[in-house]
Order: C-alpha cells, then sequence, then structure tokens
C-alpha cells in the first residue's frame, strides 16, 4: 500500500485527477483491501469503473462479476463510454433483462468476427 502520511485516500485520489492511469492505480490499491474487509466508499467504485471505461474496457466485464458496484451509476459510465461487456451486466443487474440480452448477444457476434478473421 502506498504511504501517504496524513493525506486520506480520497484526497489523495483527487491530488491524482490529471493523471488517470496513476489515479487507477492507486485505485487498485485501495480496492484490493475489499478482500480484508473493508467498506470502499461508493463514489470510489464508480470512479474505478469510469477509469477501466476510458483505461482498460476489457477489463471491466471481468471486474464488475468479481465485486459489488453501484449499478445504475456503473450503467451510464458504461453506455457512456460503449462499454458492452459492463453494460450487459449493469442492465442486467437493474432488472433490463431484454436489453442485456440484446447487448450481449452483439458482444458474442463481434467476438464471432473476430475469431473469423484470423
Amino acid at each position: 500500500m502506498i504511504n501517504l502520511g496524513q493525506t486520506s485516500e480520497g484526497d489523495a485520489i483527487k491530488l491524482l485527477e490529471g493523471n488517470p492511469t496513476l489515479q487507477l492505480e492507486f485505485l487498485k490499491e485501495i480496492l484490493a483491501q475489499r478482500d480484508q474487509g473493508k467498506k470502499i466508499p461508493e463514489d470510489l467504485l464508480v470512479l474505478h469503473i469510469k477509469l477501466l471505461c476510458q483505461l482498460a474496457p476489457k477489463k471491466v466485464a471481468e471486474e464488475v462479476r468479481k465485486y459489488k458496484y453501484p449499478a445504475d451509476a456503473c450503467l451510464k459510465i458504461c453506455r457512456e463510454y460503449n462499454v458492452k461487456g459492463g453494460l450487459a451486466f449493469f442492465l442486467e443487474e437493474v432488472g433490463r433483462i431484454m436489453e442485456a440480452l440484446t447487448v450481449s448477444l452483439e458482444v458474442k457476434s463481434f467476438e464471432m468476427s473476430e475469431l473469423k478473421g484470423f
């Protein structure tokens, strides 16, 4: 864990706003504490999904299946960044099953077309 002295985690996240890559790495350190039972503030969870959508969109679907994230806020972010895997997951979370199925089929269709290209 990064030692910040008297600086709170939230303050440190704000200080890193100009460098989203470092911000994401720092958030990963904070979020790793979930496994030890630490409660993570909702705004940090939402920011984590936003940064993943921006910097590592292919990791979103995997991440959201491992841990609980605020569905409504993260659904909006995944839609904004067009991250289909996360979008399908959060659509299902909020009960929009048919829309989730449609998006999931789009993802599978795209994956199949990529495979045919090889």
